[in-house]
């Protein structure tokens, strides 16, 4: 497929027994494995869309095809078919539809077709029942990817839930009938996107240019005196590109102006660096990577980071994110070594502290920003 000219022309039919070789291959392919679970069988998927197939089910499945090749499988269905489920999402409306698609083929996975993809479905499929004005979906939270497809198709964060009732959190984004064919963000804003593997080395540079704001205030960083840690530095954030756990924050025109880098300490998540270049600071683009990390983490529960204690866009910050101070004493185990790394690396050690953001436990609220 020619992904270099005008967008393919998707066509959509009904699921039929005969595709469900299609779906065991692509729900076990390598991109579809983290959040589809894996191990589909033939018997699995009869026995999940069977029902569909022979017309008797309330989820709506379609074969997506460009050019008479099945690529992938769409599907949808209305909320007010689903109370418990219409309950669990926190949804008013019962003519609110949910949908979700699947690029099953490796070659077309994160080619830049989900947008597109969806666009589609929602116009000619979803939105074609007369009675739905609103569709939600509600991908992983640490799902950039898909996150980033829903974005450029127009969808916008409603709200982060801990659990789907599957032991997984909920990332939910919404679109309404009258936005449908307003794709991303407008020209003039900045958006995020999960960063690429090769773009790792990306981060080294926007760090640098954000780190100049350290020396201004006295905090001369200093990579000699202890090269290990700046080189370990450097590798968490080459594993978090690769392992989808990167976000970029990219100007109008494409280029990154900031990052964040994500992992897990002592079994939670862990912000392990935040850069803005310079240029770009005040704009709301920390914020915006910040909450984005805590959707990431409204899962587990919790997201923790250290930071300098004196400096008024540290800590003040990230205590108007909803952060709060925590005694190292009350730390797990891996935080206390980051911290005394960072102590001996860093300067102004006196000034390192750990934070944490504790998700609220109610689904009504959300992270803010």
């Amino acid at each position: 497929m020619d992904l270099s000219g005008p967008p393919p022309a998707f066509e959509f039919r009904p699921l039929a027994a005969a595709d469900y070789p299609f779906l065991v291959r692509w729900l076990n392919a390598p991109h579809a494995r983290p959040w589809s679970g894996g191990g589909a069988s033939h018997e699995s998927v009869a026995t999940e869309y069977g029902p569909a197939v022979a017309g008797g089910a309330r989820v709506s499945p379609f074969i997506v095809s460009v050019d008479g090749r099945a690529i992938g499988m769409a599907q949808w269905l209305r909320f007010g078919d689903f109370p418990e489920a219409q309950r669990l999402y926190q949804i008013d409306d019962p003519d609110t539809a949910s949908c979700d698609v699947l690029i099953g083929e490796v070659d077309l996975a994160h080619r830049g077709l989900g947008a597109g993809l969806l666009q589609a479905f929602l116009a000619r499929i979803v939105f074609a029942d007369p009675r739905i004005g609103v569709c939600v979906t509600g991908p992983r939270p640490e799902n950039a990817v898909a996150i980033r497809a829903y974005e450029k198709a127009g969808f916008r964060f409603l709200r982060a839930l801990p659990e789907d009732g599957k032991g997984n959190g909920l990332y939910l984004m919404e679109l309404r009938r009258e936005e449908l064919g307003r794709r991303g963000p407008p020209k003039d804003e900045v958006y995020l996107r999960p960063a690429r593997a090769e773009e790792a080395a990306l981060a080294r540079a926007l760090d640098d240019d954000a780190c100049s704001l350290y020396t201004e205030a006295g905090l001369l960083i200093v990579e000699s005196v202890d090269p290990p840690f700046f080189a370990h530095e450097v590798e968490q954030w080459r594993q978090a590109a690769r392992q989808g756990r990167m976000l970029l924050a990219c100007a109008p025109d494409g280029a990154p102006v900031g990052f964040a880098s994500l992992g897990l300490v002592d079994g939670e998540p862990h912000l392990q660096q935040l850069s803005v270049r310079r240029a770009w600071m005040r704009r709301g683009i920390g914020r915006s990577l910040v909450a984005r990390a805590q959707h990431f983490s409204v899962r587990p529960g919790a997201l923790w980071l250290t930071t300098w204690a004196h400096l008024p866009w540290n800590r003040p910050f990230y205590e108007r994110m909803g952060f709060e101070t925590i005694a190292e004493s009350a730390c797990g185990p891996e935080l206390r070594a980051i911290l005394a790394a960072e102590r001996r690396a860093l300067p102004a050690p006196e000034h390192r502290i750990a934070m944490r953001y504790r998700h609220p436990q109610t689904g009504r609220k959300r992270p803010p920003g």
